[in-house]
C-alpha cells in the first residue's frame, strides 16, 4: 500500500503534501524548520501547528515520524527524489503535482507587504507604487524568494529590471523582518500568518 493511500484513510481536511516515490519502511520523513508558528526546535522537542498535524496522521496510520530539518527548497528537491514523504502548507502548482499528492483543501494563504512605521500612509498600493516608494526612500523591499504573489506580480519580477531592483530577496524571514523593524529595508512581503505571528512573539 502507498503511503497515499495509507493517509488518505486517516485525513479529512488536512493541508498535507506528499511525494509521489514509494514508500520502504516505516518510517514517515516529514520536514520541519524553525519558523512559528509551523515549527521549532525548544529544548530538543520540535512543537507548532504542522509538528501537531504531522504526528497525528502518521502515528494514527501506523508509523513513526522523523523530524527532518531542511530549507525550503531542499525540502521539495528532497520530496521528488522520496527523501522527504511531507511537507505541509505547499502552494499547488502544476509542475509541483508532477511530484507530489495535495491532499485535502489548500490553506488559506495571504501574501502582504508590511512597511516600516516610518512608512505609514504612504502610497504603495501597486507595484510601481511600490518601486517608486523604494526609490525615493532609498530601501529595498525583502520578499521570501520561495512564495508566489499575484501573477502580475511574479511576471514583473522575471521580466522588468526596476521592481528586481528594488527586491532583496531571502529565505527565511527572521533576519529580513528585524531589517524592517530598524530601518534597513523599507519592507517585507510574507505570508500575513508568519509575520503578524513573529511580530506578536517578539514583541
Amino acid at each position: 500500500m502507498t503511503l497515499k493511500n495509507i493517509l488518505l484513510k486517516t485525513m479529512t481536511a488536512t493541508f498535507l503534501f506528499i511525494s509521489t516515490a514509494g514508500l520502504s519502511s516505516q518510517e514517515i520523513i516529514v520536514r520541519v524548520n524553525n519558523g512559528m508558528p509551523y515549527s521549532d526546535l525548544v529544548n530538543g522537542q520540535w512543537i507548532g501547528v504542522n509538528v501537531d498535524l504531522y504526528t497525528a496522521l502518521v502515528e494514527k496510520a501506523g508509523f513513526t515520524v522523523k523530524y527532518a530539518q531542511q530549507p525550503w527548497s531542499r525540502g521539495l528537491k528532497n520530496l521528488k527524489t522520496g527523501k522527504m514523504h511531507i511537507m505541509a502548507f505547499v502552494t499547488p502548482t502544476e509542475k509541483r503535482r508532477k511530484f507530489m499528492h495535495f491532499i485535502g483543501p489548500h490553506a488559506k494563504e495571504e501574501i502582504a507587504l508590511f512597511v516600516h512605521k516610518n512608512y505609514f500612509g504612504m502610497d504603495y498600493n501597486t507595484i510601481d507604487d511600490q518601486i517608486a516608494l523604494s526609490n525615493k526612500v532609498t530601501r529595498q523591499i525583502g520578499h521570501n524568494i520561495n512564495y508566489s504573489v499575484t501573477p502580475e506580480f511574479d511576471k514583473r519580477l522575471k521580466d522588468d529590471d526596476k521592481l528586481r531592483y528594488v527586491i532583496a530577496f531571502h529565505a527565511q524571514a527572521s533576519d529580513t523582518l528585524r531589517m524592517v523593524q530598524t530601518d534597513r529595508l523599507l519592507g517585507i512581503i510574507d505570508t500575513r500568518i508568519d509575520i503578524e505571528y513573529r511580530l506578536m512573539a517578539n514583541g
